[in-house]
């Protein structure tokens, strides 16, 4: 072979081994980029997973505030007049109230910014639903759906059907006939590991 063909040779060698670097080095980075993927995809999956362990924890918490408040309301009647606010049980005679009327979603005492130790300096307990092992804190305020505290009346209180008589003719209700079946609304807020912090709801009555 002469030396032009040698030449030739190498330099077409020398192509081929830039071709097979260009792709080495492409599959390399695809190899990269898929690898960092699969990390991501698996950090999110143990995101989820954890923020779903989270809330079950949660929703457990909240079952337990209802049952307190249940508790106190029917089963043990830890609130001596419902007519009244009992403040050691967290019982609110009235709903309350914003300046225009409105009634808020939350009520105050349980709106940020919030601190157990504010909690309990306006009377309020703070212990009455003991923390989780899973870290969840609970807090709740029962409030009877009437305007005012007192008898539960008609023009007060949000009350109950099974609270009125019917008249047999028109089936209109004309009549408390079993006092104090106003509703009830339970409030919740939950606080769990990682600084969450969820709301809750109940009627009762």
């Amino acid at each position: 072979m002469t030396a032009r063909g040698n030449r030739t040779e190498r330099s077409r060698v020398s192509r081929q081994r830039g071709i097979v670097l260009i792709i080495a080095l492409l599959v390399t980075v695809v190899l990269a980029v898929a690898t960092i993927a699969l990390l991501r995809s698996t950090d999110t999956a143990t995101s989820v997973s954890g923020n779903l362990t989270f809330a079950q924890a949660a929703i457990a918490a909240v079952d337990r505030s209802i049952e307190q408040s249940i508790h106190a309301l029917f089963d043990a009647a830890l609130v001596p007049d419902k007519t009244a606010n009992y403040l050691p049980q967290n019982y609110y005679a009235s709903v309350a109230r914003n300046a225009d009327g409105s009634i808020p979603e939350i009520p105050g005492p349980l709106q940020e910014p919030f601190s157990a130790s504010a909690f309990a300096a306006a009377g309020l307990s703070a212990s009455l639903v003991p923390a989780d092992s899973a870290g969840n804190k609970s807090y709740y305020l029962i409030e009877r759906m009437c305007l005012n505290a007192g008898p539960a009346v008609g023009n007060n209180c949000n009350l109950s059907s099974s609270a009125f008589g019917a008249d047999p003719g028109t089936q209109h209700y004309v009549g408390l006939v079993r006092p104090g079946d106003a509703y009830y609304r339970v409030t919740i807020r939950v606080e769990g590991p990682r600084n969450t912090v969820g709301y809750a709801q109940a009627m009762l009555k």
